[in-house]
């Protein structure tokens, strides 16, 4: 999706005949050149180059284990003659205990006062916040009869979870509680979160986390572990399932693969142009070219389409040239559904009285370009409004009858 908008805003950025200059970061240069020339269609070019010095590389410089750069410490727990569940509640209930018996002072007990538990899945995570009242509370009354202090308990309040399911206007509130510290009673214990926590989440005093099962990819473990630990010393426990063969390799060579994390990062295929993508967008991209480079950028401007104008000719080889470029295969293809998306917007134009217009919805009439949960009457093309999530929401209901 990225990569086929990615052709709008470069034919946007160039009309007056000077191409921009395009300078992105990375976490790494694997497979780099086919990457960059799949998304912007460019030979990618490096900066700085690689210098003399292993431990300095520009980006990035090694740098020892002292108070000024603490880390992160990950532990690997595998269970062994106990379920994943009974592990889980016994992991969590000790870390939970382990902050009251802390000699420590309450600013170093609020780096580890919340809890972090990273689950792969919502069904992972709604089990985990039905086990924390029940199975974790009890385990942790066992601990603190067995050490002798306090229990310590949750209350609603004190339990929050980041994930898709949190209405847009309460994340706000949750990334303000999370900054709340020890001993605070608003100070949040138990943070459930999904991917959903992977970026954007940059909380200093979060120094505590629990990795539910060996994440799909190596970026997301990366991304995922490194919301703790940014500013203070961070405690990292993944707890693999014995019955996952994914879950015991990682185990296995949990020393080795930690040593060296980042070399294990998967590149990501980009595939702009294919038929799934192109299903999804390909009319986006025929429908803003025509809004802002053939000047038709006004509701009433579609009955003045023309699917002969060689202006527009010459920005549909200009696609096909990008094609050509990224996905040889795919260009024959993609000629053929523009050519279908173009008759259409024709058909659409010749209809008087159609209803329908080029540009943003209005009171009355229906756009070209609607929202996929949006019915046909809101307008005609349902178009992803997210790179993230593309599908639209739908609704089952089960007949007993």
């Amino acid at each position: 999706m990225v990569g086929l908008y990615e052709t709008v805003i470069d034919m946007l950025c160039s009309a007056k005949g000077r191409k921009p200059k395009i300078i992105a970061s990375t976490a790494t240069i694997r497979r780099a050149a086919e990457q960059c020339k799949a998304l912007y269609a460019r030979e990618v070019r490096q900066f700085p180059s690689p210098g003399l010095d292993a431990n300095d590389s520009f980006f990035a410089r090694e740098a020892a284990l002292t108070d000024d750069t603490p880390g992160r410490l990950y532990v690997g727990v595998m269970s062994s003659g106990k379920t994943s569940t009974t592990m889980q509640v016994r992991l969590m209930a000790n870390l939970i205990q382990a902050v009251n018996v802390l000699n420590a002072p309450d600013e170093v007990k609020d780096k580890f006062w919340t809890q972090v538990v990273y689950c792969n899945s919502i069904r992972e995570l709604g089990s985990s916040k039905s086990i924390i009242y029940d199975d974790v509370k009890g385990y942790s009354s066992t601990l603190s009869e067995r050490h002798g202090v306090r229990a310590r308990y949750y209350k609603d309040t004190a339990v929050e979870e980041l994930t898709s399911r949190v209405p847009a206007e309460s994340i706000p509130e949750i990334l303000e509680r999370l900054t709340v510290e020890y001993p605070s009673d608003q100070a949040i214990g138990v943070l459930l979160a999904t991917n959903m926590i992977s970026v954007g989440v940059d909380i200093d005093r979060l120094g505590l986390m629990m990795v539910l099962g060996q994440p799909k990819t190596t970026s997301e473990y990366i991304q995922a572990t490194s919301r703790v630990g940014r500013k203070y010393p961070g405690l990292v426990f993944t707890l693999f399932s014995p019955v996952k063969s994914r879950d015991r390799s990682h185990y296995e060579q949990f020393v080795e693969y930690h040593q060296s994390l980042y070399r294990r990062v998967e590149p990501t295929s980009v595939t702009p142009f294919s038929a799934p993508v192109r299903d999804k967008a390909l009319h986006a991209v025929v429908i803003t070219l025509v809004r802002h480079l053939l000047g038709l950028h006004e509701n009433a401007d579609l009955k003045k389409f023309d699917a002969h104008d060689k202006k527009l000719e010459n920005l549909i080889d200009l696609v096909l040239e990008r094609v050509e470029v990224i996905d040889p295969a795919e260009k024959q293809s993609t000629r053929t559904e523009i050519e279908k998306i173009i008759g259409t917007i024709s058909e659409i134009a010749e209809v008087e009285e159609s209803g329908y217009f080029l540009g943003p919805k209005k009171k009355t009439g229906a756009a070209l370009l609607k929202r996929p949960h949006e019915d046909r009457r809101a307008g005609y093309y349902s178009t992803p409004q997210s790179m993230r999530s593309t599908d639209a929401e739908c609704y089952i209901s089960i007949d007993y009858s």
